[in-house]
């Protein structure tokens, strides 16, 4: 998800854009407050099944400083794929990764609310 581009429209165009870009503060009521939303490649068949649209993007929201911790992870190797030699074994970085953090986070002391929200613009022909 945070690791190949994501595709919006824009001008009634699919582009693709960097994914974790757009960075911008959403602020919800308690006990969620402030957020921080980012571009990640989420519309998935949105993209085909919905036509004549000017703009239509899809933003990850999560905490204050997410995206640019997973950009660390990313940049430091932490997130790919592709299995590398370790002590006479190969190993994918992201599983590595995935199988020493995802303990930490199952810890009950903190719950994960995730608020989505899409946005799109028709077109509107004025002939």
């Amino acid at each position: 998800m945070y690791t190949r581009p994501a595709r919006i429209i824009q001008n009634g165009k699919l582009t693709e854009v960097e994914a974790l870009t757009g960075l911008e503060k959403v602020t919800f009521p308690p006990p969620i407050g402030e957020c921080e939303a980012f571009y990640t490649d989420g519309l998935s068949t949105l993209l085909s099944t919905i036509e004549n649209v000017d703009y239509m993007d899809e933003k990850t929201i999560r905490y204050p400083g997410h995206a640019d911790e997973i950009r660390t992870l990313i940049q430091c190797g932490l997130l790919d794929q592709e299995p590398i030699e370790f002590a006479g074994a190969k190993v994918s970085p992201r599983q590595f990764t995935a199988r020493v953090v995802t303990p930490k986070l199952k810890t009950g002391e903190v719950k994960d609310v995730t608020p989505a929200a899409t946005n799109a613009a028709p077109i509107v022909s004025l002939s």
